[in-house]
């Protein structure tokens, strides 16, 4: 073999094992590059979408802290649906108040479609004078409670020179 032979040979050879060491060694090393890139861009979408929902979450902080005041106020036109004893205080101070003599009682509501709150209802029935009794109905009108009057059955009744009104009245509060 002649020097030339043996120069070309190693010179083979060196390719072989660069490439050998190319195959084995960068191969391995360009395709952690390729996960490493894809996980790099993934975690920069996540880190995007969490800041724009950070950005979210503090416009719901702004627009909450604005409506805060309403929403008390329409929680306090809300009846607790479990314990009912303020408004039942209203409607017995009303009622006194409006001399005349009320009966509470607790029935069962239909739920109809309409509803998207649910609610407690009660039977009223009241006895007393004409004009009491339409003071009566106005504080119930204009209580701070979310009220509707389902049924009214209001009958006269005759008592020597004094009328006066017996009425039986369905109503629906709204509650919590």
């Amino acid at each position: 073999m002649t020097i030339q032979n043996k120069v070309k040979i190693s010179i083979v050879f060196f390719i072989i094992s660069i490439l050998f060491v190319l195959i084995l060694v960068l191969n391995p090393l360009l395709k952690e590059i390729k996960n490493n890139s894809t996980d790099l861009i993934s975690q920069e979408e996540k880190s995007v979408s969490l800041d724009e929902k950070i950005k979210n979450l503090e416009g719901l902080k702004a627009v909450y802290s604005q409506f805060e005041p309403n929403l008390e106020k329409i929680d306090a036109l809300l009846v607790n649906s479990e314990m009912p004893i303020d408004f039942i205080s209203f409607l017995e101070g009303i009622g006194k108040l409006n001399q005349g003599k009320i009966k509470i009682s607790s029935v069962s509501c239909s739920k109809t479609e309409e509803d998207i709150w649910p609610s407690v209802c009660f039977q009223v029935s009241f006895a007393g004078a004409t004009v009491n009794f339409f003071k009566f109905l106005e504080k119930i009108e204009n209580s701070p409670y979310l009220v509707s009057i389902k049924n009214l059955n209001i009958n006269m009744v005759k008592e020597k020179n004094n009328v006066s009104i017996q009425a039986n009245i369905l109503l629906k509060i709204y509650s919590k």
